[in-house]
């Protein structure tokens, strides 16, 4: 007696749909700005890979929010800037290129909302002023081993929503750095790791949280001299941190009523991750208000910032 075939795939899988019902598919459903968003929070391969899922998420990806995070060689950064047609984010890069071609990078419209900045240049090469032109728009920024040299290019600038600035190995004038810093109204975290053209900074801020300096001076032995830290006024400002004891840095606190630790850190690299260790204390010459807990910070095993 002959039995009939049991069938193909095709056939099996037309079986198991009549057997199971079908899934709803929730995720097309969605409307495209919301897609985008979660697109953009895959890293950018795998964004990318997401355009072969149907016609529809090919137009997704290239308008979707994108973060180009490092992986990125600078070689094909101007193509990807002129191919996508949303906004980027989140910009870091580490480039040899030349300050005509970062200055064409910044100038443009795929960086017109861009929130989160982290730029280094080899070589302590100059920085185009272009960098600064979503100044509206960015909320953390890390500017590594380059020079920013003239003050001009900090004239009139604002930056509203920046909350974290971190200079990393910056050439820069007093000048150039008191403008930038001033320009920042929301400013809660400042981290100022700088060379022997820093002199002086003046801190007034209704919302500077955290202050960390770092001045490098390979000629501090030979040619002596201090540095001087006036915070003024910092209503907010709870942690005041140098990096060596053995450098001059004058630190004078003279209205910061939340101050909390105020000291010498030992241990530059865990500042970075987060996480303190202080040897020292620095004086405090008039916080405006009595704060007993001013010198716990002194020999403190650690301090979470």
């Amino acid at each position: 007696m002959l039995r009939p075939a049991g069938g193909g795939p095709i056939t099996r899988r037309r079986r198991l749909e009549q057997l199971e019902p079908l899934q709803a598919d929730h995720i097309s459903t969605l409307p495209d700005d919301l897609l985008g968003e979660i697109i953009s929070l895959l890293p950018v391969k795998d964004g990318g890979r997401t355009q072969v899922l149907a016609s529809r998420w090919r137009h997704l990806w290239r308008s979707a929010p994108l973060n180009l995070d490092g992986i990125v060689s600078p070689l094909n950064v101007p193509r990807i800037l002129d191919a996508h047609l949303g906004p980027i984010r989140r910009f870091r890069v580490r480039t040899l290129s030349s300050c005509a071609e970062v200055g064409a990078w910044f100038r443009s419209a795929a960086l017109d909302c861009l929130q989160e900045l982290d730029f280094a240049r080899y070589m302590m090469q100059r920085v185009p002023a272009s960098i600064f032109r979503c100044s509206h728009t960015l909320c953390t920024v890390t500017l590594s081993s380059c020079k920013l040299l003239d003050p001009a290019m900090f004239q009139g600038l604002h930056f509203p929503l920046l909350k974290i600035l971190g200079l990393e190995g910056v050439i820069i004038r007093d000048l150039s750095l008191q403008r930038l810093v001033d320009g920042c109204t929301a400013l809660e975290f400042l981290l100022v790791h700088t060379n022997p053209r820093f002199r002086r900074l003046r801190i007034n801020s209704l919302t500077l949280a955290s202050i960390c300096v770092h001045i490098d001076d390979p000629n501090r032995l030979a040619e002596p001299h201090s540095e001087e830290l006036t915070i003024e006024s910092a209503p907010r400002l709870q942690r005041v941190i140098h990096r060596y004891a053995t450098f001059n840095l004058d630190v004078s606190v003279f209205s910061s009523p939340e101050v909390e630790t105020s000291g010498i850190l030992a241990d530059w690299h865990n500042f970075c991750t987060g996480i303190v260790s202080f040897s020292g204390v620095i004086r405090v010459i008039d916080s405006g208000f009595y704060t007993p807990c001013l010198h716990r910070a002194y020999n403190q095993p650690s301090f979470y910032v």
